[in-house]
C-alpha cells in the first residue's frame, strides 16, 4: 500500500534517520548539479524578498543604435516563493528511521547545505535548529551513505567543520564530491550577509518542499525507483511551447503563420531551438530561469501581446533566429571578418548568461549592416561592444559572481540596451564599482581553486597573448599545474615544497598555470619538472604561456612569485576595465 504526503524540508529530516536501500548509489551529485539545485533555490527565494533600489545611473547619452528588438518595459517582478523538489521514495522500517529507494542524492546535497548554513550562522538559537534537522535527539546523523567513507560526517555534519576550507586529499571520489559540495555551498553564501543567510535557511526549512512516498514493500519501491529513472520519455517542451504559442493566434490565418514561422526558424537553428527560446524569455522576461521557463514565456507573450500583437513577437522570432545562427558562426570563428577574435573569445567563457545580450546586438547589426549607408557605422559598433564583452565577461567571472548574480547583471543590461544606454558605460550593468574590481585583484593574486574559474582564465590569457588569430586549440586545451598538487612519492617536489598547506597554494597560483594538449598533460602526469621538460618544450611551440616556463630549468616558489605578479598584471590590462564607479550605500 502506497502513501504520499507533502512534505517541508524540516518536515521531511524531522521523520528521523535517512540509510540507503540496496538499489541506491554513493553519493554522486558533481559541483554541476549542487549549482543548479542552489540556483534554483536561491531565484525563488530571491523572488520574494522586498525589492531593492537598483535604479542605474544615468548614461552620459542614449545611444542611436537603430532598433532596439527589446522592449523598453520592466517586467513585473515574480512573487514565487515555494519551491518544490521532486519526491523522495522511503520505507519506514522501524521507528524513526527509513530507508530511501530515491532521493538519496538530493537528501544528502540538502544535509550539506543545512551543515554549511547552519556553520555560518550567528544566530545561536537558528543554529541549533538547523543542526537538529542534521542530528537527531540521541546525537546521530539523520543521513548515512553507502560505504565506508568518513567524509560526510566528519567534514560536513559534525558541528563547525562544514565551515573550515580544506586542503588535504579526500579519502575517496565520493568524499570529493561531497567535499566539493560543500565548498560550493560555502563560497556561494558567505558572500551573503547574516541576515540574507537567515532568511534563505527559514526558507529553505518552511518553503522547501518535497513529496514523500512510502510503503512497506521494498519489491514496490524498488520498482518504482526503475520506472522513475529508466522509462518513460521526457516531456518534449520545445512542443508543447509551440502549441501554446499557436493558441495564442487571434484566428487561423495567424495560426498558419505562425506555423510556417515556426518551421523556417527551426531550419535555421536546427537542435538549438530550446537554447534559442531561453534567451528570448530572458530577453522577454529578464529574470532567473528554471526548467519552467518556456511554459512561463508562453504566459507572459499571452499576457504582453495576446493574439492582436502576437504576430510582431513572431517577426522577431525568425529575425533573431537569423541571428542566433549569425552569433553561432561568427562563435568558431577566430578570425572573424568584422569582429577578430572577439566573439570568439567568448566561447572560452563557461557560462552563457551573456548570449541574450551578444544575440540582441547581433540583430541589431545584421538590420543595420543590411543598409549601404549604415554598415560601417554598423560594423564599427559591433566591434567595439564584443572586444568589451568578452572582457567583462572574464572580469564577471572573476568576481566570483553566482548564477543568480550573472542573471541579474544581464538583466540590467537588457533593459539599458531597450532604452538606448550602453550598458558597458562606467554606470551601465557591465560597469564595475571599486568592490568589484577589488574582487577580481584578490582572485588573480589567491589560489585558482574554482575549475571552472581557472579554465576559462587560462585559456582566455593564451589567447590574449595571440595577437593574431588565436590557434583553435585553446579552446580545447588542458591547464597544466607545473608543481602539481599530488607528487609522485619520494619526488623532487615533496623535497621542496614539503609543507602540504603551503604547496596547495602554490600549486593554484597564477604563476604556476599554464595551458596545454589534453594529451601532453596525461603523459606528464605528476612527474618532477627534469622530466617534464622534454614535453613543455615541445607544447611550447604551440601555446605561448608554456615558453617562459620551459625556459627555466628548475621550478621554484620565487618563480612562481614573479610569473604571478606578471600574469596578474597582464590580466588587468587586457581587462580594460572602466574606471570604477561609486559603490551604492547598503540600505
Amino acid at each position: 500500500m502506497l502513501s504520499a504526503q507533502i512534505l517541508t524540508v524540516a518536515q521531511l529530516f524531522a521523520l528521523g534517520r535517512f540509510t540507503p536501500a540496496s538499489v541506491q548509489r554513493d553519493y554522486q551529485w558533481e559541483e554541476r548539479q549542487c549549482e543548479e539545485l542552489f540556483g534554483d533555490l536561491e531565484r525563488v527565494f530571491a523572488a520574494g524578498e522586498p525589492a531593492r533600489d537598483d535604479a542605474d545611473g544615468a548614461s552620459p547619452e542614449p545611444l542611436d543604435d537603430g532598433p532596439t528588438l527589446v522592449d523598453n518595459e520592466t517586467p513585473p517582478p515574480s512573487s514565487q516563493r515555494e519551491y518544490v523538489l521532486n519526491a523522495m521514495v522511503m520505507r519506514p522500517v522501524e521507528h524513526a528511521h527509513c530507508e530511501v529507494f530515491d532521493g538519496l542524492q538530493r537528501l544528502t546535497t540538502l544535509t550539506v547545505l543545512t551543515c554549511v548554513l547552519r556553520d555560518l550562522c550567528s544566530d545561536a538559537k537558528l543554529a541549533a535548529t538547523l543542526d537538529g534537522l542534521v542530528t537527531d535527539s540521541d546525537g546521530k546523523f539523520r543521513v548515512v551513505l553507502p560505504g565506508k567513507d568518513p567524509t560526510l560526517r566528519e567534514e560536513v555534519q559534525k558541528r563547525g567543520e562544514a565551515g573550515r576550507a580544506r586542503r588535504s586529499q579526500p579519502s575517496s571520489d565520493m568524499g570529493a564530491r561531497v567535499r566539493d559540495a560543500c565548498t560550493l555551498f560555502r563560497r556561494e553564501l558567505s558572500r551573503w550577509t547574516a541576515e540574507r543567510r537567515h532568511a534563505f535557511a527559514d526558507f529553505l526549512m518552511n518553503r522547501v518542499q518535497l513529496v514523500a512516498i512510502s510503503a512497506q514493500d521494498p519489491l514496490l519501491l524498488s520498482q518504482i525507483f526503475v520506472t522513475t529513472n529508466a522509462r518513460g520519455l521526457p516531456l518534449d517542451k520545445v512542443g508543447l511551447f509551440k502549441g501554446q504559442l499557436i493558441d495564442i493566434a487571434q484566428d487561423e490565418a495567424s495560426a498558419q503563420r505562425i506555423a510556417q514561422t515556426w518551421i523556417a526558424v527551426q531550419t535555421l537553428v536546427g537542435d538549438d531551438l530550446e537554447d534559442l527560446l531561453a534567451a528570448l524569455d530572458f530577453i522577454e522576461r529578464r529574470e532567473p530561469q528554471g526548467a519552467e521557463r518556456l511554459t512561463k514565456l508562453a504566459d507572459h507573450l499571452t499576457r504582453r501581446y495576446g493574439g492582436s500583437e502576437i504576430g510582431g513577437w513572431v517577426s522577431r522570432f525568425e529575425l533573431y533566429a537569423g541571428a542566433w545562427r549569425d552569433l553561432h558562426r561568427r562563435l568558431f570563428d577566430p578570425a572573424d571578418p568584422d569582429l577578430g577574435a572577439s566573439m570568439w573569445m567568448l566561447r572560452l567563457i563557461k557560462w552563457r548568461e551573456w548570449k541574450p545580450l551578444a544575440l540582441i546586438w547581433t540583430a541589431q547589426y545584421l538590420q543595420q549592416s543590411a543598409n549601404a549607408g549604415q554598415a560601417e557605422r554598423a560594423r564599427a559598433l559591433f566591434a567595439r561592444r564584443f572586444d568589451a564583452l568578452h572582457r567583462r565577461c572574464m572580469a564577471i567571472t572573476l568576481t566570483g559572481n553566482s548564477d543568480l548574480d550573472r542573471a541579474k547583471i544581464f538583466a540590467r543590461a537588457i533593459g539599458q540596451a531597450a532604452q538606448r544606454r550602453d550598458p558597458l558605460d562606467r554606470q551601465g550593468a557591465l560597469g564595475f564599482d571599486a568592490n568589484a574590481q577589488a574582487r577580481i585583484q584578490e582572485t588573480l593574486r589567491l589560489p585558482l581553486i574554482h575549475d571552472d574559474t581557472r579554465l576559462a582564465l587560462m585559456r582566455w590569457i593564451e589567447a590574449r597573448h595571440w595577437s593574431e588569430r588565436p590557434p583553435r586549440a585553446i579552446a580545447r586545451a588542458s591547464v597544466e599545474h607545473v608543481l602539481p598538487l599530488r607528487p609522485q612519492a619520494q619526488s623532487e617536489w615533496l623535497k621542496r615544497f614539503p609543507n602540504e598547506e603551503t604547496r596547495f597554494n602554490i600549486c593554484h597560483a597564477l604563476g604556476n598555470l599554464a595551458v596545454i594538449e589534453y594529451r601532453a598533460n596525461e603523459h606528464m602526469g605528476n612527474a618532477d619538472f627534469a622530466a617534464k621538460l622534454p614535453v613543455l618544450r615541445e607544447q611550447a611551440q604551440k601555446f605561448k604561456l608554456l615558453q617562459g616556463v620551459a625556459a627555466h630549468q628548475s621550478w621554484t616558489a620565487d618563480i612562481i612569485a614573479a610569473r604571478t605578479k606578471t600574469l596578474c598584471d597582464f590580466v588587468w590590462r587586457e581587462l580594460q576595465l572602466p574606471a570604477p564607479r561609486t559603490p551604492k550605500a547598503q540600505s
